[in-house]
């Protein structure tokens, strides 16, 4: 044909293919120089130069340089492509400058179900060990307030400085007739320093109070805060009750034989291990009931209590403000013990004291139900005497200081005497 890759278009065993370059060939005018650049071109395509590009498309107004399909593809990056359908990324997709879900906000998986099927993963590609980072934070339009999940696998609900539990909290929101808003029931084996409390042991949920830092803290540092709240209930439902926290030491529970179980309880609470260094501390104990209540303007509080126990009268046999009782003979109802004394009851209507020593530090003191006295003196008047017919003594004679008639005038006084 007079083309210089007329050998090269007769060496195309595709016969449609070397049809249409046949008539493609044909096409061009006589000019040389335009012959002569379709056959560099023809000859690049057909196997001159595997590695040269070849210049044949222009993209969105940007001219693109495409390879061989035996060299590796180039394309330029000043290509903004405009996706319109799904598109499938087999490869780790990496954005620098960061993600944007634009208007839908959405992020959708297509995870199959399986055993260790993860809807998505979050994982730093690099450690992160510096207490300032996060390995991912959720926040709201003004950057303040959200959550987040810190370098040591902590996470932080975030809100104001001293916002008294208002901008810094979760809502959790069960349906009517579960159990619970949330549940931590964890099913590890007990393990030693599982937890602040107890070695041995698993714990349901543990609250920590931990300063921003640990060389300056100020203020109080609370581990945990329970408190029921509710706006003015003016119609409607009237709460049975409103308890700012619930105890309960295990469900129903049985020990089979040979099994014993050491603790049983609702709550336990128990004084911190205070190391001394060059420091002092004040107050150690294991539980503080406090009235923290202040009268606002225009409030005022008949009375103010740290702690009440009372007898609500409600037509029964037996109305007690608090009450120990063990129906079990040798059984303690009650025991303020330390390591050499105690004070319990082992029958119904018994208090038993048992201790070496006995006393009773009080300006005032009854027995047998009758008023307590102040201590007596020998001032005291004495009893009323009638004389016997000894003539060894009478109404004035004194035994250390004090007439006989004084001595018994004061154990009828103690109730001792009637």
């Amino acid at each position: 044909m007079g083309f210089s890759f007329g050998n090269a278009i007769a060496a195309v065993e595709d016969q449609p293919t070397r049809a249409c370059l046949m008539r493609l060939g044909r096409s061009v005018d006589a000019n040389e120089k335009t012959l002569s650049t379709f056959s560099r071109n023809a000859d690049l395509l057909l196997g001159a130069d595997p590695t040269a590009s070849v210049g044949i498309a222009t993209v969105n107004g940007v001219a693109s340089t495409f390879m061989r399909s035996d060299a590796a593809p180039q394309i330029s990056q000043g290509i903004v492509p405009t996706w319109t359908g799904v598109h499938t990324f087999s490869a780790q997709d990496v954005h620098n400058a960061g993600v944007s879900l634009g208007t839908s906000g959405r992020l959708n998986s297509a995870v199959v179900d399986g055993a260790s099927a993860v809807g998505f993963l979050i994982q730093p590609t690099n450690a992160l060990t510096t207490s300032a980072a996060a390995i991912f934070k959720m926040l709201d339009s003004t950057g303040t307030y959200g959550f987040q999940m810190n370098y040591d696998n902590t996470f932080t609900f975030l809100g104001s400085a001293g916002s008294n539990l208002s901008n810094a909290h979760i809502v959790i929101n069960q349906a009517l007739g579960s159990s619970a808003g949330i549940n931590f029931s964890p099913t590890m084996s007990a393990s030693s320093g599982a937890n602040y409390g107890k070695s041995n042991s698993i714990v349901g949920a543990q609250f920590v109070a931990k300063p921003a830092t640990d060389l300056s803290p100020s203020g109080y540092i609370i581990g945990g805060f329970f408190g029921a709240r509710t706006g003015i209930i003016s119609s409607g439902n009237n709460p049975t009750g409103f308890l700012g926290a619930l105890f309960r030491g295990g469900d129903t529970m049985a020990a089979n034989s040979g099994k014993t179980f050491a603790e049983l309880g609702g709550w336990r609470t128990m004084a911190p291990l205070a190391a001394k260094n060059a420091g002092t501390f004040t107050d150690v104990y294991g539980g503080y009931i406090e009235n923290q209540t202040e009268a606002l303007s225009g409030t005022a509080y008949t009375n103010v209590y740290g702690l009440i126990i009372e007898e609500q009268t409600g037509g029964v046999t037996n109305n007690n403000g608090i009450q120990f009782k063990n129906a079990t003979a040798g059984y303690k109802a009650i025991t303020i013990r330390d390591q050499n004394a105690a004070i319990g009851s082992s029958a119904a209507g018994r208090i038993d004291i048992i201790a070496t020593e006995f006393l009773v530090n009080t300006t005032k003191f009854g027995t047998f139900n009758i008023g307590p006295i102040a201590r007596v003196t020998n001032a005291v008047a004495a009893a009323a005497f009638v004389a016997n017919t000894s003539g060894i003594a009478n109404d004035t004679a004194t035994w250390g200081g004090y007439t006989a008639g004084q001595v018994v005038q004061a154990l009828q006084n103690y109730g001792i005497l009637t």
